[in-house]
């Protein structure tokens, strides 16, 4: 899409201001499929060949700005047309939408801010064409079939994904801002055969350059498939859980753009100015704190980091570290310009609007992960992969499957899967105990393991 032209039309569109948000790059996807697995059977070797999808990334989203009657209104629209005649459509839509909005007035950000540089591209993936990245793929390849090779499990469905993009922001105030970005993903699911029962673990390793895909996970999640061929399905039990591995990531980082944990819901500046956040700054997270308090940051510029950036999409905001919670107390939201100027000083914590969630950073706490995993005469429930965490990010309920975890009760381990974990994601806050022992995956930086004293695993 021509974008000068589309700056033209918005500036003469009426609108008071508009802002233009802009991504366009490419992608590969490399299909790697060692094993084809068919219910019923035994894992077959196939030979199917490897794959190569080839794709574009491109975007265009346009914002018009009103003001009218000492009110704003604002609209943004997804331009997926070219011409002339749909432009112009596209636009008297959105002009009637900002109009017929009375939202309080604020001012948009002007140019000159300075923004902090921000380590998000691999330099191997933006200076080849990707589809001559098979090179790179392969040897990813060989290492994860190495790994489960030594692990006496198979691979199957084995996908690289490949994006190169750069994300832009225009705007009538004379913002210009351009960031380029990489990401890697790889899909796999790990099958293991034992006495004609075939066990499988699906997962997926992410990072924002190929030396961060880490293959010894697979290591890992043969120890899940392995145990899922015998696990048993968890008694009925309430008293301590301790999360790690994927479970623990999910329940504070979600490894998505779009994750979202009750935390970051009632944290977000739109929730604290509507009424509907149940946090208020400078006020405890938790009724009471009979465990570590938790710490938590907002951090956009963890080099590498699955969400850091320089600058918001949403208004070109210039993202910070923030500390959103601090000692278990609320000391800042997240905020857009628009909400950071509504929120006032009085509400809003941090000196300058903080932009969206970036990469999770938890404090770790005193004791080693081993230590958490005592049993102390009673059994401790391990939960180490969830089917899917979707907790209620309102209410914080949680009713989420168990996928792979484990039962410790003094010298006896045993594997479980299936049953649910209930609780609720505050409550759980109450009484947490959080390792010494840090790890980084993705956009998750904290303890590689945290203990809740009080929640119910329901199974049989």
């Amino acid at each position: 899409m021509d974008v000068e032209k589309l700056k033209g039309m918005a500036g003469a569109s009426g609108a008071s201001d508009w802002a233009i948000a802009t991504e366009e790059g490419r992608t590969a996807s490399f299909n790697i499929i060692p094993y084809t697995y068919f219910p019923g059977t035994e894992p077959r070797e196939t030979l199917r060949p490897k794959e190569v999808m080839k794709g574009v990334v491109e975007s265009q989203e346009l914002t018009l700005f009103d003001r009218h009657g000492g009110k704003m209104g604002s609209s943004a629209k997804e331009l997926t047309g070219r011409s002339e005649d749909y432009l112009r459509e596209a636009i008297a839509e959105l002009l009637q939408g900002a109009r017929s909005q009375d939202n309080p007035p604020f001012e948009l950000l002007e140019a000159g801010l300075s923004y902090d540089d921000v380590e998000i591209t691999d330099p191997e993936i933006v200076s080849r064409d990707l589809a001559g990245l098979d090179t790179a793929v392969g040897t990813l390849k060989e290492r994860m079939l190495a790994a489960a090779k030594d692990e006496r499990v198979r691979l199957s469905n084995v996908e690289v994904y490949i994006r190169d993009a750069r994300a832009g922001l225009l705007t009538s105030r004379g913002v210009s801002l351009s960031e380029p970005s990489t990401r890697v993903e790889v899909e796999f699911c790990v099958l293991n055969e034992y006495h004609g029962t075939t066990g499988e673990h699906t997962a997926t390793l992410r990072g924002r350059k190929l030396a961060q895909i880490d293959t010894e996970l697979v290591r890992r999640y043969a120890v899940y498939a392995r145990e899922a061929c015998w696990a048993e399905k968890p008694k009925d039990h309430e008293g301590p859980v301790v999360l790690t591995g994927d479970a623990l990531i999910d329940f504070f980082a979600p490894q998505s753009v779009f994750g979202a944990t009750p935390f970051t819901q009632h944290l977000g500046g739109e929730n604290v100015y509507s009424g509907s956040s149940i946090f208020e700054l400078g006020k405890p997270v938790c009724e009471r704190f009979d465990g570590e308090r938790i710490t938590l940051i907002s951090d956009p510029g963890m080099p590498f980091g699955l969400l850091s950036s320089a600058f918001s999409m949403e208004d070109g905001v210039p993202m910070r570290a923030v500390t959103l919670i601090d000692d278990g107390f609320v000391t800042g939201f997240l905020t857009s310009k628009q909400i950071y100027d509504y929120l006032g000083p009085a509400k809003r914590g941090p000196q300058h609007p903080t932009g969206p969630m970036a990469n999770t950073r938890i404090a770790c706490g005193r004791l080693p992960e081993k230590e958490l995993m005592l049993s102390d005469g009673k059994p401790v429930y391990v939960v180490r992969a969830f089917s899917a965490f979707a907790p209620d990010v309102h209410s914080g309920a949680m009713k989420c499957e168990i996928r792979s975890g484990e039962v410790i009760h003094g010298r006896e381990r045993y594997p479980i899967r299936g049953g649910l974990l209930i609780g609720n994601y505050f409550e759980a806050l109450e009484n947490a105990h959080f390792s010494s022992d840090p790890i980084t995956s993705g956009s998750y930086v904290g303890p590689s393991a945290v203990r809740f004293e009080r929640l119910k695993v329901s199974g049989d």
